[in-house]
């Protein structure tokens, strides 16, 4: 799903985004949802990424990100990206970069809130391979605010990391990237026991 441009009030709630190629060998960028110097009208308005289910996406490419916001400020501001399920776990393409959630903007007014990221994919990358990933070198607790989420790496995943900051910075578990980054105060980091990723049943046990 791809937001570009005005997008004031949009919503992309409650859809389930997988299985983008069953193969394997797609080598395009995969993103579930993809949004790119989105604007809005008013400051009072937002854009809402909530609810979504992602899994089962299979990438021979560079790049899979779950969900990413992208563009140059002021664009990009005024997101809310809550409760979605983002299940990252497909065996192949192992020099991939992988994200959960990944930012590459200075965002104004956006939370990223309640997410569900599970990270076990056997990407062999050292430097982009992490549940959240904020490429802006200024993270304040307020820009974004990012908290109440749970992102876990499961053993699949030796390189996997919590997070990564400001473009280098790796963060390996959730205590460190609390104090490197004043985020996810109340998050957590904790196996979600999904009871069959594979086929879509994203309840936890």
């Amino acid at each position: 799903i791809q937001l570009i441009g005005r997008n004031s009030n949009t919503q992309v709630r409650n859809n389930r985004i997988h299985n983008n190629s069953d193969n394997g060998t797609t080598t395009s960028t995969t993103y579930g949802i993809y949004s790119n110097s989105t604007t809005v009208d008013a400051s009072t308005d937002v854009i809402i990424i909530a609810n979504n289910a992602i899994y089962n996406l299979n990438s021979n490419s560079t790049t899979m990100y779950g969900i990413t916001l992208q563009g140059t400020a002021p664009a990009s501001d005024n997101i809310r990206v809550w409760h979605n399920t983002i299940v990252l776990d497909r065996q192949v393409g192992t020099s991939v970069s992988v994200a959960g959630i990944h930012s590459s903007v200075t965002s104004v007014n956006t939370e990223i809130k309640n997410n569900n990221i599970y990270l076990n994919h056997n990407s062999t990358n050292t430097t982009l391979n992490a549940g959240l990933v904020f490429s802006s070198t200024t993270l304040t607790a307020g820009n974004p605010v990012s908290n109440y989420n749970n992102v876990f790496v499961g053993p699949n995943s030796p390189n996997g990391k919590f997070g990564r900051r400001g473009g280098t910075a790796n963060v390996w578990h959730l205590s460190a990237w609390q104090s490197n980054t004043g985020l996810d105060a109340a998050s957590d980091s904790i196996d979600p026991e999904l009871i069959d990723p594979f086929s879509g049943n994203l309840m936890p046990t």
